[in-house]
């Protein structure tokens, strides 16, 4: 079997730093990283990377390292959503559990969303037995039609969603209970309809609790997983 032991060596890595662009980077010295944002591959042709590519509109990166007009290793992709609440301030009364930091606060709002197959990368952000209370605040007054987010559900793994949320436009006023819209394989779904002009808003996030009986972790404190938070 002919297998290529260094073939990791070419991968590439990417991170989106604090002014909204996209870091590449790869662990090869003297070759050429070539890149796309349309959604096709790239190839001999493709722009090579030199600086961090700006993220302001929705894109599909496509990357892959080049010796000339050879590509090497595996084929990079990330999906960027922009929305409104990309680069906006938020914070969080609780901290994510060190086995699940993914990219911290920000990684609910960087327009990244996390694996469709796993909760343990970048952007999954994992509580254990906590209430989470959510403010996200915008530079000025921003018009909000809907907010969507989801959560991971797997009880086998002792992760439970929340059974409902509570959200505010407005820090002085009532909070909403919204529940989720949709249920699929491992995720709950919400979609909160707004409508409103505001700075900022505020999510309430209920731990489920403790696990039942006749449950995997029965008598423990459920976790929380938590993805993008996605404005609109």
């Amino acid at each position: 079997m002919d297998i290529d032991y260094a073939n990791h060596l070419y991968e590439i890595e990417g991170t989106l730093n604090e002014n909204q662009a996209y870091e590449l980077s790869t662990k090869t010295i003297g070759k050429e990283i070539r890149f796309t944002t349309d959604g096709s591959e790239p190839d001999s042709s493709s722009t090579v990377y030199e600086a961090p590519i700006p993220f302001t509109a929705d894109m599909t990166l496509k990357a892959q390292v080049f010796d000339d007009d050879e590509p090497l290793g595996r084929l990079f992709t990330q999906e960027f959503l922009y929305h409104k609440g990309v680069g906006a301030t938020i914070s969080i009364n609780k901290e994510p559990h060190k086995s699940y930091p993914g990219s911290g606060a920000n990684g609910l709002i960087n327009g990244i969303k996390g694996s469709d197959s796993r909760y343990g990368d970048s952007e999954w952000l994992g509580f254990w037995g906590e209430d989470l209370k959510i403010r996200v605040d915008f530079e000025q007054e921003l018009g909000v039609n809907e907010i969507e987010l989801r959560f991971y559900h797997a009880p086998g793994q002792w992760i439970y969603a929340p059974n409902d949320l509570k959200i505010s436009s407005d820090p002085h006023a009532p909070f909403s209970k919204i529940k989720p819209v949709s249920k699929s394989g491992n995720f709950y779904n919400y979609k909160i309809d707004l409508k409103v002009a505001s700075s900022a808003f505020i999510l309430l996030v209920p731990n489920y609790g403790i696990i039942p009986e006749g449950h995997q972790g029965a008598g423990n404190k459920a976790w929380t997983f938590i993805d993008e938070i996605i404005i609109n």
